[in-house]
């Protein structure tokens, strides 16, 4: 099964106790915004986005790029390569600007089919704490980002 946008499916139920994205703080407090393409994409390319659901890593999303890279492919690591079922495959592209020239930079997910959504991007707590606000507002995604792709979350 493919997921076409967990992002937009988290959004629209929202995340228990999720900050709004208008002043796109993440959950607890010490939390800001990246803001420039440079701090986006360093934080992003070539590592995996995973968001949990309950127990387990249900989404995992692969920014595929190299270092400072501003645009790649999106791959969703499903079950893994060697999984018959649901084996890890591309399912669109991602892209940081800053719309307007306004060096607050944005990300972009565009999805195989053509749905796209952007998504403001804030350091949580952690090192590894990454919250995305959609840009049109609604509750902050909180995830965990995995250094390197092709290996799933922990």
């Amino acid at each position: 099964m493919i997921r076409k946008s967990w992002w937009l499916a988290l959004a629209s139920i929202g995340v228990a106790g999720a900050a709004q994205a208008q002043s796109c703080t993440c959950q607890g407090g010490g939390n800001t915004r990246i803001g420039s393409v440079a701090a986006i994409s360093a934080k992003l390319a070539g590592n995996t986005v995973c968001v949990p659901n309950g127990a387990t890593w249900d989404w995992q999303e692969e920014h595929l790029g190299g270092s400072g890279a501003t645009s790649g492919a999106l791959w969703d690591y499903k079950l893994g390569p060697s999984n018959v079922s649901d084996p890890r495959s591309q399912v669109g592209t991602w892209s940081v600007a800053a719309p307007g020239n306004s060096g607050n930079g944005e990300i972009t997910h565009s999805y195989t089919g053509g749905s796209a959504y952007i998504y403001r991007v804030c350091q949580g707590g952690a090192a590894n704490s990454v919250g995305f606000c959609p840009s049109g507002g609604g509750a902050t995604i909180m995830s965990t980002v995995k250094t390197g792709t092709g290996a799933g979350c922990p």
